[in-house]
């Protein structure tokens, strides 16, 4: 068995992402127009482990993942990231005219 090492930024990261995950999925349960016993329903799991993917205190399978966005209506991409395809299709444009016009030599006055 390999161990992995992690740095404490690493950590910090990993804590964020997850409790910033978890913000999402209690977004997407209350946009849903359900309850979490409900949702955690659907996904097959208790209201107790839907309680905790919420507040980011563990991390639910792939699994779980896919049958609560399902059940909820969400875009995985959004849960997971926090974007959505549409959402990056749109802000790269605008992302390459922005670095493209710092590349562009200011033109003398």
């Amino acid at each position: 068995m390999i161990a992995f090492m992690y740095t404490e930024d690493e950590k910090a990261f990993s804590a964020r992402h997850l409790q910033a995950m978890g913000k999402r999925m209690e977004q997407a349960v209350r946009m849903s127009k359900q309850n979490k016993s409900q949702v955690a329903g659907k996904m097959g799991v208790s209201r107790a482990a839907m309680t905790q993917y919420c507040k980011g205190e563990t991390t639910p399978t792939l699994v779980s993942l896919a049958r609560f966005c399902q059940a909820t209506k969400s875009p995985m991409d959004y849960i997971v990231f926090g974007t959505t395809p549409e959402l990056e299709s749109s802000l790269i444009p605008m992302l390459e005219d922005l670095l493209l016009s710092k590349k562009r030599p200011k033109s003398p006055a």
